[in-house]
């Protein structure tokens, strides 16, 4: 999970998504605005709020007041309608392909219960939970545990069986486990988001692994 967090794993993936963020808006009916929160800053707040699964005001308070609650929540939902999410999800799994290849000789099909306390769109009664109200996903991965697709829905709603889980991994990430989200375009978001996370990750472990070591000197 603090593998996420890591600066190596931050500034990859910001290198990758800052190019494909949407332009600032600058308009304004009185001709002025606040200062411009960094796009970086909300970047990290969204981030740590994907990893901890803490509200947005406890985000606010762990960044130290660097930004607000609403501006991150705002910056998401611009970065969702600008398709943000989805192009570097699609953007990191190309490019795993394309360096280690996806291998899709076997692919394992997970599913997963989790809550959703102030419900919202596609959830439902979790049957396994006491009927409190919960969501689910199902995956399919590649034989690495690479999600190549998913669907979400409520925790009510009848599923295939599941066979040999390899993506639970995404339960190590807060905002997925107890989810607040009330949008569905917001879950899909912090699952592209969180397959990033892991796509980097092994991308990361691979070069580090390949590099060359340095050459003492002295």
């Amino acid at each position: 999970m603090t593998r996420a967090l890591g600066p190596e794993v931050v500034e990859a993936i910001w290198a990758a998504i800052e190019p494909i963020l949407p332009p600032p808006d600058t308009s304004h009916p009185l001709g002025c605005h606040n200062p411009r929160v960094p796009d970086k800053v909300c970047f990290r707040g969204i981030l740590i709020r994907l990893v901890t699964g803490s509200s947005w005001v406890d985000i606010e308070a762990i960044m130290n007041f660097e930004v607000s609650d609403t501006t991150l929540r705002r910056r998401r939902d611009q970065w969702i309608d600008a398709g943000v999410f989805e192009q570097l999800e699609a953007e990191a799994r190309a490019g795993y392909d394309h360096i280690l290849e996806l291998d899709l000789d076997v692919v394992a099909i997970d599913g997963s219960l989790h809550k959703a306390p102030c419900g919202g769109e596609g959830t439902g009664p979790n049957p396994t939970d006491r009927a409190k109200l919960g969501w689910k996903w199902s995956a399919g991965s590649d034989r690495a545990g690479i999600p190549v697709g998913w669907a979400i829905d409520a925790a009510n709603r009848n599923d295939i069986r599941l066979l040999d889980p390899t993506n639970t991994w995404w339960t190590n990430h807060g905002q997925l486990r107890r989810n607040t989200d009330c949008r569905t375009r917001h879950r899909h978001a912090a699952l592209q988001l969180a397959t990033t996370v892991l796509i980097v990750g092994r991308l990361l472990d691979y070069r580090n692994r390949w590099s060359p070591k340095p050459t003492p000197t002295g």
